[in-house]
């Protein structure tokens, strides 16, 4: 699939930082570029990822029982057993129906995306326009987990968040064009799509604004006793932001059932995440707040999806800390 424009490449390459914390932090890592459809690249790649040194290279496809494969790469059941050895989650692990629909949502935010772009070209958008293509893995997989009553708070690129959360892409459209009919009746535009039927707490122009709404709506949700959780999406710009260091660590002394995921694209705006961060991984600050934090590869739909998974079902039995 094409990807326009060298800001939606490098976000499609690096994908994003997941740091969950139950109150989790969830930090997607760099990921690499298409590999191409040789499977035995790919398993090479993800292992390389992940430091594994004991995984031959694919010349010796004997080592996969592949002698006879005339195309010289591993049997997809190889694979997962090399995935498995290694500790890496195979698609196999889900089912096709929940594959399918998250893949389907992927392609709806990518569609949307495209056309969005092409109207903010013409003109025809009001205001800006943040695309989230190159991400798509993120919000899809991470909102594949949720009840409808469950809340997302986005940020600035927030298109995403709002369609895998079961937002309407004709209200959404309309709000972008300044029309009544939109969620806020085209008077927030691109940066402000809420809908509170949906969960959707609001997309957001404040740095990291969602961390500090998703608290308190996890807040409510523990003093009603609803079993809900929220769900704060931000960029790695905003993991230096006070209110991050603040939300995290109210989640952390009440027990909250948020999880915080970063969505690490390297960089904030023009901003490079290594010029801008003292540490490697933005999952590690979680610990400084007694609670878990998690770096997962933002392109890998079934790793952000069992993630995440876990961390709200951690939630849910109101566990407090994971």
């Amino acid at each position: 699939m094409k990807i326009g424009g060298r800001r939606e490449q490098r976000n499609a390459q690096r994908g994003g930082a997941l740091s969950i914390t139950r109150p989790f932090a969830l930090m997607p890592a760099p990921t690499t570029s298409n590999l191409g459809r040789n499977p035995a690249l790919r398993l090479k790649s993800r292992l390389r990822r992940r430091n594994v040194q004991d995984w031959k290279p694919a010349q010796d496809v004997s080592e996969f029982g592949c002698q006879n494969d005339k195309r010289n790469t591993p049997l997809r059941e190889d694979i997962d057993l090399a995935l498995m050895n290694a500790g890496i989650r195979s698609n196999r692990e889900l089912s096709p129906e929940l594959l399918i629909g998250i893949y389907r949502t992927m392609l709806r935010i990518r569609r949307f995306e495209e056309r969005t772009a092409a109207l903010f070209v013409e003109g025809v958008v009001k205001g800006t326009a943040h695309s989230y293509i190159g991400e798509e893995a993120i919000a899809s997989a991470v909102c594949a987990n949720l009840r409808k009553d469950d809340y997302v708070g986005s940020y600035h690129r927030g298109h995403g968040h709002c369609i895998a959360k079961g937002a309407s892409l004709h209200k959404m459209m309309a709000e972008l064009m300044g029309r009544a009919t939109g969620y806020c009746g085209g008077l927030g535009g691109s940066m402000h799509i809420a809908s509170l039927e949906l969960g959707i707490l609001g997309a957001n122009g404040i740095v990291g604004a969602a961390m500090p709404l998703c608290t308190g709506a996890a807040l409510a949700s523990k003093v009603k006793g609803t079993g809900q959780v929220a769900v704060a999406f931000f960029g790695d710009g905003a993991a230096n932001q006070g209110v991050f260091h603040e939300s995290l660590n109210l989640a952390s002394v009440w027990k909250l059932p948020v999880i915080f995921i970063c969505e690490n694209n390297h960089y904030a705006l023009t901003t490079s995440f290594r010029t801008s961060t003292s540490i490697e991984r933005i999952a590690d600050r979680a610990s400084a707040y007694a609670m878990p934090g998690h770096r997962v590869d933002g392109n890998d739909v079934t790793e952000v999806y069992e993630t995440v998974r876990e961390a709200i079902a951690h939630a849910r039995e109101g566990g407090g800390r994971a």
